[in-house]
C-alpha cells in the first residue's frame, strides 16, 4: 500500500508540466538562498553588534586613537585638515584634536575648499607640537587626561566597593550637600565628564566621576560584555552610596548615551533613587534596539553596497540575543518611564546619528511632568551638546542643578 502511494506521488510529479517543475525547482532554490543569506548574514551582523557595542575588550581597545586626518598646514592660531567622510571636520563647534604625542582644540571654521580641506581656529594644549604632514583625529572629548591635566582642576583618585569589587573614581570636593555624579557612555571614558566639569565645580558642587564594570581599571562583567544598564546600574548604585557615605545629602546625576541607560536603570531599580535630586540626560540610550536599527539604516551589505534589509537586521538581533545574551526587552526603558520620579533635563543633538532623537522625544511626551527642559541642540551630533555651544550648555546644566539642589 505504501509503495503504491509513493508511485502515485511520483507519477503525479512526473505528470506535472515541465515548465512548472522548473519553476518550482527555481522557487525552492531561491527560498534556500534566502534562508542561507539570512542565517549567514544574521550571524555575521550579530558578530558586528558584539564587536562594536557589546564586547568590553573591544570597547577598551577602541580607546586607542586612530589618526586618519591629514594635517595640511599649521600656523599661529589655525590648522588646515582634510579627511573625506569625517563629519565633525566641517561641523561648527569646539572639538578636540589629537595626534601622536599631543593634543589641542579646534574651533571656528575659517575656510574650506572643494577638495575637502578645512581651516579652523586651533590651540595647542600639550605634548609634541603639531606639524604639517602629521596625521590626527578629531573628537568630541576635547580635553585629554584627568581633571588636573585636562582642565587644571585638582582632584582625588578614590575607590568605592561595588558588586564586583573595587571601582576607581575621580572626586572633587565642593561646598554643597548635593553631589554631582557623572556617568559616561559606552566609549568607557571618565574623560567624557571633562567638558562640563569646570562649570559644575565653579558652582560649588562636589563631583564624583565613577567607573563601572568593563572600564579600564574597573572589574570586568562576568560575561565580559556591556549590558546597557541591566548590570551596570548596580555599579552606579555603589557610587551613589559612596557619595552618601561621604557627606552627600542628595545627588544629581548626568548620564550621557549609554550612561543615560545606566542612570535610568538605576532610577528604576535602586532604592537609592529616592536620594536623586535630578538627572541630566544627554542623548540617552533609552531603547538599545531602536538605536541599533537607527544605525543600521546607514549600514551597507559587504561587497554589493546595498542597504541592509529589515529582515536581516531582525535576524541579527535574534542571533545577538542568543549568542551574546542581549536583553532587548530590558534595555527598552520607555515602557517603564511612568515609574520615574526625579526631575529631568533632557538634551539631544539635532544631528545625532547614533541614538535616535525620537526616543528622547518619546520620553518628553510621556513625562512632561518630569522633563523640565527638552533642549534639541542645533547642529550637534551624538553627545555634542557642549561642543556645539559650550557656554549655553554650561549655563543650562548649572541652572538646572541649582533648581533641584537644596
Amino acid at each position: 500500500m505504501a509503495k503504491s502511494a509513493i508511485a502515485r506521488s511520483n507519477r503525479g510529479w512526473s505528470a506535472c508540466p515541465r515548465p512548472w517543475r522548473v519553476a518550482l525547482g527555481i522557487a525552492a532554490a531561491l527560498a534556500g538562498l534566502v534562508v542561507a543569506f539570512h542565517v549567514a548574514g544574521g550571524w555575521y551582523f550579530a558578530s558586528q553588534i558584539n564587536e562594536r557595542a557589546l564586547s568590553g575588550q573591544a570597547r577598551r581597545g577602541s580607546l586607542q586613537p586612530s589618526y586618519k586626518i591629514d594635517v595640511l598646514a599649521v600656523s599661529a592660531g589655525s590648522v588646515t585638515l582634510r579627511q573625506p567622510g569625517e563629519d565633525r571636520l566641517p561641523r561648527a563647534g569646539t572639538f578636540g584634536l589629537a595626534w601622536d604625542g599631543g593634543w589641542g582644540t579646534v574651533g571656528a571654521i575659517l575656510a574650506s575648499s572643494p577638495d575637502g580641506a578645512v581651516t579652523r581656529q586651533f590651540e595647542e594644549h600639550g605634548g609634541t607640537p603639531l606639524v604639517a604632514g602629521a596625521r590626527a583625529s578629531i573628537t568630541s572629548h576635547v580635553f585629554e587626561g584627568d581633571p588636573l591635566t585636562g582642565r587644571g582642576i585638582p582632584f582625588e583618585n578614590v575607590t568605592f566597593g561595588g558588586q564586583l569589587g573595587q571601582y576607581p573614581a575621580w572626586y572633587i570636593p565642593g561646598n554643597r550637600d548635593t553631589w554631582f555624579v557623572f556617568v559616561h557612555g559606552n566609549g568607557l571614558r571618565q574623560g567624557d565628564s571633562l567638558r562640563i566639569l569646570s562649570a559644575v565645580v565653579a558652582a560649588g558642587y562636589p563631583v564624583l566621576v565613577p567607573t563601572y564594570r568593563n572600564d579600564p581599571g574597573a572589574p570586568e562583567d562576568p560575561d565580559g560584555r556591556l549590558t546597557y544598564g541591566k548590570h551596570e546600574w548596580h555599579d552606579l548604585e555603589a557610587a551613589v552610596q559612596y557619595a552618601l557615605d561621604h557627606g552627600a545629602q542628595r545627588v544629581a546625576i548626568e548620564g550621557v548615551s549609554m550612561g543615560g541607560a545606566v542612570t535610568v536603570a538605576f532610577l528604576l531599580e535602586s532604592p537609592l533613587a529616592a536620594k536623586v535630586a535630578g538627572v541630566v540626560l544627554e542623548s540617552p540610550l533609552l531603547d538599545f534596539q531602536a538605536a541599533l536599527e537607527y544605525q543600521a539604516d546607514d549600514e551597507r551589505l559587504p561587497l554589493i553596497g546595498l542597504p541592509l534589509p529589515g529582515t536581516l537586521v531582525h535576524t541579527a538581533e535574534w542571533f545577538a540575543a542568543r549568542r551574546f545574551g542581549v536583553d532587548w526587552s530590558y534595555t527598552n526603558y520607555l515602557p517603564r518611564v511612568d515609574r520615574l520620579a526625579a526631575p529631568i533635563q533632557l538634551i539631544h543633538g539635532a544631528e545625532d546619528t547614533e541614538v535616535p532623537l525620537a526616543t528622547s522625544r518619546a520620553l518628553a511626551e510621556r513625562r512632561p511632568d518630569l522633563v523640565r527642559e527638552f533642549w534639541v541642540v542645533p547642529g550637534a551630533g551624538h553627545v555634542e551638546g557642549w561642543n556645539a555651544n559650550p557656554a549655553e550648555y554650561e549655563r543650562k546644566v548649572v541652572a538646572f542643578l541649582d533648581s533641584v539642589a537644596r
